[in-house]
């Protein structure tokens, strides 16, 4: 019996060397751009986002999840009164799709869902709500290195929610970003 339960554990440690080789051999010949990524992102407030890409031929997909912070103005059109609206937060999920069109260049579209505080100021008085809605948007990613790169989102969101903030009525709460970020590949 003891020989059989030496046997087995000889072959589980021999099995698992052989199987890290082969993934280690594996991870450093993949693509680059496959896999998991963080960065941050400026622009119109500040963010970081964590995804994961595939590539297949030439074509690359992926998910990502952002955060913001920051205060940013909100191009929104307000109805009867005048007053100052502001993004103070947004957090979003959405895939990202596109093409290789260069080793290097990555071009995408993107779609997704985002949740936004949207704050307003009417005469001093301050109104905030959470909105949902959709976003559409496309971007570029330039690869500088095997694990790093700089890209470029226009994003535009279109909440569901709100028409209006206490007593100021909202036209158009849609909102449409540029911004900038550096990428990091694990």
């Amino acid at each position: 019996m003891r020989i059989i339960i030496k046997g087995a554990a000889i072959f589980a440690v021999a099995s698992a060397g052989l199987t890290f080789r082969h993934d280690l051999a594996w991870a450093q010949a993949r693509d680059p751009w496959s896999g998991t990524y963080f960065g941050v992102t400026a622009g119109a407030g500040y963010g970081a986002y964590l995804g994961n890409n595939q590539k297949i031929g030439n074509f690359i997909i992926g998910a990502e999840a952002e955060a913001k912070s920051g205060s940013h103005a909100y191009d929104a059109f307000v109805i009867e009164k005048a007053a100052a609206m502001d993004v103070n937060w947004g957090l979003s999920a959405r895939a990202r799709a596109g093409v290789l069109v260069m080793p290097s260049l990555f071009v995408y579209g993107i779609a997704g869902v985002g949740a936004t505080e949207v704050m307003a100021t009417d005469l001093g008085r301050i109104y905030r709500d959470t909105t949902f809605g959709f976003q559409v948007g496309a971007g570029a990613e330039f690869k500088l290195l095997d694990q790093v790169s700089l890209r470029v989102d226009y994003v535009y969101t279109n909440p569901t929610s709100p028409s209006s903030l206490g007593s100021i009525k909202i036209a158009d709460p849609s909102l449409g970003v540029i911004q900038f970020g550096i990428t990091y590949r694990f």
